[in-house]
């Protein structure tokens, strides 16, 4: 547990992330009820910025584990053709990411690069916060990247999942003003973490992955914004959810943040590589995410 980042947790958010925290019991739905939540995830980096190094028989074998059981698979542009055709028939959706993994692309490349990506055989685009912008206070630059690339994405009729990379947050109330500008922006999910290591200079130094903490901060932030306005925004928590109790805990923290309809594909879901095949075979797993 990150106990700088708990410091500053309202003491009834604390409460409620430190009762998950303890929380062993898991509901007999919850796995079953959770695979449907699931992006499956193969986002493996090429030498190239913004191409994966999966083979097409990777991405085959992604799709078919995510085929008509999980919500989406996320997987690169490149990729996404492949994958279109393999799930053209099926209930899961296909989802690329873009201005990944930092969101530190000039505003003329985003341009050019959502137009194109929005023209792509997907159904969702995962775009990341120019968290390095945020953090140093030039939200107006951060604020046009996202309004771009949610104007683009919703012409297209594509949902948005803003990815905020939760691990270089110092503090809730950051963390927590980051979502409500997602939120402000158009997002149509707001997304904790890539998974990926962040910048140099920014988070500990480890891969950007969810924790309770970072997690409970943006379902508060979402519920707090879905109450003031008619749009209902979603959350997904992505990177470090890789077993049924690591699900329950989330499923406990989305009843007591929002209320439990919101625990669905709709609105939320789990950005992960192992807990699909976790949750089918009841394993465990020691992979990064």
């Amino acid at each position: 547990m990150n106990t700088t980042f708990a410091q500053t947790l309202p003491i009834t958010l604390w409460s409620l992330v430190n009762k998950a925290y303890e929380m062993t019991d898991i509901q007999a739905d919850t796995p079953s009820l959770s695979i449907s939540l699931i992006d499956h995830t193969s986002l493996e980096e090429a030498a190239y910025t913004m191409v994966g190094s999966e083979t097409t028989e990777d991405i085959l074998t992604l799709c078919e584990a995510a085929k008509d059981k999980a919500a989406a698979v996320c997987v690169y542009p490149n990729h996404a053709s492949t994958a279109s055709n393999f799930l053209d028939s099926s209930t899961t959706k296909v989802a690329i990411v873009h201005n990944f993994p930092h969101g530190d692309n000039s505003l003329e490349h985003i341009k050019e690069t959502i137009a194109t990506f929005t023209s792509i055989n997907c159904d969702e685009i995962d775009t990341v916060i120019d968290y390095q912008a945020f953090l140093k206070g030039d939200i107006d630059a951060c604020k046009e990247k996202l309004l771009i690339t949610s104007a683009a994405s919703h012409a297209a009729k594509k949902t948005l999942k803003v990815i905020l990379k939760a691990s270089v947050y110092e503090n809730y109330q950051s963390l927590y003003d980051a979502a409500i500008l997602a939120c402000e922006c158009g997002a149509d999910f707001v997304k904790t973490c890539t998974g990926k290591l962040p910048k140099s200079g920014f988070g500990n130094g480890s891969a950007d992955i969810s924790t309770l903490l970072t997690g409970a901060t943006v379902l508060q932030a979402v519920s707090d914004y879905n109450k003031a306005h008619p749009k209902t925004v979603g959350v997904k928590i992505s990177g470090g959810v890789k077993t049924a109790a690591d699900c329950e805990k989330y499923r406990y923290l989305v009843q007591e943040l929002v209320n439990n309809d919101f625990y669905c594909d709709t609105y939320f879901r789990f950005g992960a590589s192992s807990l699909l095949p976790n949750l089918i075979n009841g394993t465990e797993s020691t992979t990064a995410y």
